[in-house]
């Protein structure tokens, strides 16, 4: 087990590959201001099922 993980969080516009790990507070790290509308409860962390590049409907919570 690799213990020396950089876990960032989640942003939009951003290129995932598979497999990549991101924290998600509900918050945009890109555009800090901005919110998901994220639930508590969903906030985590996520890992990537397929390569893609994110949007705001491509997120952890969103419909995609």
């Amino acid at each position: 087990m690799n213990k020396n993980i950089n876990i960032s969080g989640w942003k939009t516009s951003h290129e995932y590959k598979l497999f990549d790990t991101v924290f998600f507070s509900g918050f945009d790290y890109s555009k800090p201001t901005w919110a998901t509308g994220c639930l508590p409860k969903q906030s985590g962390y996520y890992y990537c099922e397929t390569a893609h590049t994110s949007t705001d409907s491509y997120s952890p919570t969103g419909t995609s």
